[in-house]
C-alpha cells in the first residue's frame, strides 16, 4: 500500500502513461460490471475491513471483497 500511494500522489510528470501502468499493478482486475445501465445501484453484498489509514486528513478504510 505505501508503494501505491508513493506513485499514485508522486508529482506530475510527462510520463502519466507510465505511471497509469504502474498503478494498474495494484488495482482490482477480477471486477465485472454490467454494461448495459450505467446508472445501476451497484451494492457491497460483504467485505472484511484490512486497516484504516488517514492520508493527508482523509481517513480511509482498506477493505478485502
Amino acid at each position: 500500500m505505501t508503494q501505491f500511494l508513493k506513485i499514485y500522489y508522486s508529482p506530475a510528470s510527462d510520463d502519466s502513461d507510465g505511471q497509469t501502468q504502474q498503478l494498474t499493478q495494484y488495482l482490482a482486475s477480477n471486477l465485472t460490471l454490467p454494461s448495459t445501465d450505467k446508472n445501476t445501484d451497484l451494492k457491497l453484498i460483504s467485505s472484511t475491513l484490512n486497516g484504516i489509514f488517514t492520508m493527508d486528513t482523509v481517513k480511509t478504510g482498506q477493505l478485502c471483497g
